[in-house]
């Protein structure tokens, strides 16, 4: 068996459909909250990457982040109304700081030519390339995606379609040097199955050996489409679906309750600050 095909074949084994999600807190948590939920309905929590909820404990975030980064197919950098001036403790905007996370994530994600969809949220316009620092310039030329409040579960699932179109762009583009494309995971098992047969069940000798793969097992072990019970994967998508659905409304409650809560507590703050008296300036004249 050829080494081209052998790391081929690995590349296919480890490659995963991950999903990075890029955001600020103060900018957009409420929706990308409700993004988040809705792209792990389609393609599973697992696969979907937020934000410091989801690093282990213990970890050198700054190096899991980076190789969250790396391990994406799909990168969205969701872009609310204060994304571009958001300022720091100094007074500087936050895009411009070397040690910014949001800009760190995208610069990477830039460089690595990860395919990177600008979200627009809460009606905010695509920053223009004057505006960005230098790293950041590429963003400029990223075609955006609207998802506004009014219309959210339609341009919800439009951007869920163009993250499908990208990730099942990604499984064709996987091919042997010199070979042709294969779509889907059945695809590049029978892709595997075939390659197998070609090299070590055909009779060929190999140095006066003959391959140990026989042709029967390779065959037998692709499951052909007849084979499947219709019946139960319906029925185990339809579980997966609800579950999914459970999961999506008890965290899009936690959300609206947290968004409240804060809302609330800065109401207050503003009651207290207003109630408090003025200061009682004393003058004595002589």
């Amino acid at each position: 068996m050829s080494s081209t095909f052998v790391n081929w074949a690995s590349r296919v084994a480890t490659m995963t459909d991950k999903v990075f999600i890029n955001y600020r807190r103060e900018d957009s948590i409420e929706a990308t909250g409700r993004l988040r939920d809705r792209l792990a309905q389609t393609f599973g929590h697992k696969n979907i990457f937020m934000d410091v909820d989801d690093i282990p404990a213990g970890v050198d975030f700054a190096k899991y982040l980076g190789d969250q980064v790396a391990a994406s197919r799909v990168f969205l950098a969701i872009i609310g109304p204060t994304w571009l001036d958001a300022k720091d403790d100094s007074g500087g905007r936050r895009i411009d700081d070397p040690h910014d996370f949001v800009a760190i994530e995208i610069t990477a994600a830039l460089a690595r030519n990860i395919r990177v969809i600008p979200v627009l949220v809460e009606g905010a316009r695509m920053p223009k390339a004057g505006e960005l620092p230098d790293p950041l310039k590429a963003l400029a030329r990223r075609q955006a995606i609207d998802v506004g409040r009014l219309h959210f579960g339609r341009d919800a699932e439009a951007l869920v379609e163009r993250v499908r179109e990208v990730l099942n762009g990604q499984w064709r583009s996987l091919r042997p040097r010199g070979g042709t494309a294969v779509a889907g995971g059945v695809g590049v098992a029978i892709a595997i199955a075939i390659a197998f047969f070609l090299v070590g069940g055909v009779g060929s000798d190999q140095g006066g050996i003959r391959a140990s793969v026989p042709r029967t097992v390779q065959l037998a072990s692709v499951p052909r489409t007849g084979q499947l019970d219709t019946r139960d994967a319906r029925n185990a998508k339809a579980a997966a679906e609800v579950a999914a659905k459970r999961e999506s409304e008890e965290a899009e409650q936690q959300r609206v309750a947290a968004f409240k809560a804060e809302q609330e507590r800065r109401a207050r703050v503003e009651v207290e600050a207003k109630a408090k008296p003025e200061p009682t300036t004393i003058r004595v004249g002589f």
